[in-house]
């Protein structure tokens, strides 16, 4: 399995092309487009699922370009987060204008339509290449991890960062964000952490050293 990280946009959001053999994904679609397709284009890929750790803009706003180009992929999400795809991304707007109004001149009136979700994920799902849908919420209601225990991968959104974790003044809550930092701190092993911003890590790092985990 090889998974190659993508930071794109004014916040820089990671994206996360995975690949094994004939199949690949995408961890988040943040937008502009442009650059992921690039990198997708490089290497002749097509993604076959985009798995969202969540809805905000800046994890979703690439989807309508992806799905122009690569018409047979299909989109995961929470259901708990589905609403910041529905209403012509009135939620999705909301939490972009909310970070600040000057970013609405990033992205095209487009991307705001959203494609179909072809599945709706709840904890515990069995995902393409081996990977685990863990709902993590307090980021968002939906907020999701997907995991890999062959590969010992963790792909956190904006729930776990290193040294950090993520707000919850944007429509999420404390006190769930703390419960779900507290599963994956009792996950068994240690794992590759890779999260929707900002570096890699690994649990047994963040187990040590972040003040939210100890």
């Amino acid at each position: 399995m090889t998974i190659q990280p993508v930071v794109i946009g004014p916040i820089e959001t990671v994206c996360y092309i995975v690949k094994e053999e004939n199949e690949c994904l995408l961890i988040d679609a943040p937008a502009p487009a442009e650059g992921l397709i690039a990198k997708l284009e490089e290497s002749s890929l097509h993604p076959n699922w985009i798995y969202l750790t969540h809805g905000h803009f800046d994890h979703v706003l690439a989807l309508r370009e992806l799905l122009d180009r690569y018409p047979d992929a299909k989109i995961a999400i929470s259901k708990a987060d589905k609403a910041y795809l529905e209403r012509g991304g009135e939620r999705c707007r909301e939490s972009l204008l909310s970070i600040g109004s000057s970013l609405l001149r990033v992205y095209k009136a487009k991307d705001f339509d959203f494609p179909p979700i072809e599945r709706y994920l709840e904890n515990g799902d069995e995902l393409a290449l081996g990977f685990r849908a863990m709902a993590t919420p307090g980021h968002t209601a939906g907020s999701m991890c997907f995991i890999n225990e062959k590969e010992r991968v963790l792909f956190s959104g904006d729930t776990l960062f290193r040294l950090g974790i993520g707000r919850t003044d944007l429509g999420g809550d404390y006190e769930e964000i703390v419960r779900s930092l507290e599963k994956i701190k009792n996950l068994e092993g240690d794992y590759i952490v890779l999260p929707g911003h900002g570096s890699r890590t690994t649990l047994s790092f963040e187990r040590r050293n972040n003040p939210y985990l100890n």
